[in-house]
């Protein structure tokens, strides 16, 4: 499953990885980098920015004897996140500090309203990890946004002599 989901994003951890290179981004920030005067963002040492579109809270604590749910402690900037494997909504009015219950087989990954994830489509017995003909793209409902997606060959340096693409992904929210 986990492996499925890595495999997934390789359009988007593609992106981001260039991002990184042209811009100095990393792809996992802490959330006080985005919000430095915000003292709850210093609260939630754990939980990141996944690339420009996603936080991830992990779970660090053991699970609960009763229940078999471990807890995350998660703090949400203003807006409105949706979880991306259930798709509940939460919303934020001027940042907001929650608990995440969940078993330990599953992870609390949040998409910012507006959020644009360019997955692969899974095909059995396909491992290759390449430009594919055709993925899907995860749209998270809520606010206007614009995500660049970045491909190229992915081997030597033919990117530096203008062989790439890059496809602006428009949401106009409202409009």
């Amino acid at each position: 499953q986990w492996l499925r989901l890595r495999h997934g994003l390789f359009p988007y951890l593609y992106t981001m990885n260039y991002r990184t290179h042209a811009q100095h981004l990393p792809l996992v920030q802490p959330m006080y980098y985005s919000h430095p005067k915000c003292q709850a963002a210093y609260e939630v040492p754990n939980q990141y920015w996944f690339g420009s579109e996603l936080v991830v809270a992990p779970i660090t604590q053991p699970r609960n004897e009763n229940s078999g749910l471990a807890k995350v402690d998660v703090w949400l900037p203003a807006g409105s996140w949706f979880d991306m494997f259930t798709g509940l909504h939460y919303a934020s009015k001027k940042g907001r500090k929650l608990q995440m219950h969940r078993q330990l087989d599953t992870v609390p990954v949040l998409a910012k309203a507006g959020a644009i994830v360019p997955m692969a489509r899974y095909e059995k017995c396909d491992n290759r990890l390449h430009n594919a003909p055709q993925m899907d793209v995860l749209v998270f409902p809520g606010a206007s946004n614009r995500f660049e997606l970045y491909e190229d060959m992915g081997d030597y340096s033919d990117y530096q002599k203008g062989a790439f693409a890059q496809t602006d992904m428009v949401l106009a929210w409202g409009h």
